[in-house]
């Protein structure tokens, strides 16, 4: 065969995340969208080493997903620990719930991440782990109080906490929408934490806050009783927060 007519070669990534009627429609800006999506692979493989190294997985415990386009997102397959996962063990899953492409199943509670895509367009990325403190609360079935740490109330606003459902049932993910766009952290009772927010990195960030200020909060019962800031003080801090999110 003429080497000029040789088909271009894929990489592995390519190979595993891209069907073929997409491979072949890419065409000139096939590379450019290759480069974002493996990029994208590969924070979302480290995101899921750091959440493992932190203590907020164990085995093959939590989902990651990130958005790739209007339609489409990324996320992290069933069975597989967090820890280990390569990038070739993503799929590709459309907001209607299908899978496009991957060669291992998709996470089974993918749909709890797809009701906060569909509910809050601005969200690009979403993680659900078990990060111990703030599982404590969903176990206990209590919500973190508002008004004790100001970067709670600047960063995360409102953490919820959703009644348990089965986990991976649409039940679950409706329980959710509500809070999906003003809110940046949820716990759902006996289950553990989910976050979300513009970016792997910051969805990340929102869920090691979150169970930094359930932390705090255990060890400050011992301390004696809690003052929480005025309504007018979280209100500020919440706009402000707001403010600089809009702001971009």
């Amino acid at each position: 065969m003429n080497r000029a007519n040789s088909p271009p070669s894929r990489s592995p990534t390519e190979r595993h995340l891209f069907p073929e009627p997409l491979q072949i429609s890419l065409k000139s800006t096939r590379k450019h969208v290759m480069s974002t999506l493996t990029k994208l692979a590969e924070e979302m493989c480290n995101t899921g080493w750091q959440l493992a190294e932190r203590g907020f997985l164990a085995g093959s415990e939590g989902n990651i997903s990130a958005r790739i386009s209007a339609t489409e997102i990324l996320c992290t397959p069933s069975g597989v620990s967090k820890a280990d996962m390569q990038s070739t063990d993503l799929c590709v899953v459309g907001l209607d719930g299908v899978q496009q492409s991957g060669r291992r199943k998709m996470s089974s509670e993918v749909l709890l991440h797809l009701a906060i895509y569909l509910a809050n367009p601005a969200t690009q990325a979403v993680v659900h782990c078990h990060a111990p403190h703030a599982t404590a609360f969903a176990i206990s079935g209590q919500a973190p109080p508002a008004g004790l740490l100001a970067e709670i109330e600047y960063f995360l606003q409102e953490i919820p906490l959703l009644e348990y459902r089965l986990p991976g049932t649409n039940q679950l993910a409706e329980l959710i929408t509500p809070h999906a766009i003003t809110c940046r952290a949820a716990l759902m009772k006996y289950h553990g934490a989910v976050t979300w927010d513009s970016s792997l990195q910051q969805a990340r960030w929102n869920m090691e806050m979150l169970d930094a200020y359930c932390r705090a909060l255990l060890l400050a019962r011992s301390l004696g009783p809690w003052t929480p800031m005025t309504s007018a003080q979280i209100h500020e801090l919440r706009t402000a927060g707001t403010r600089n999110r809009t702001d971009g």
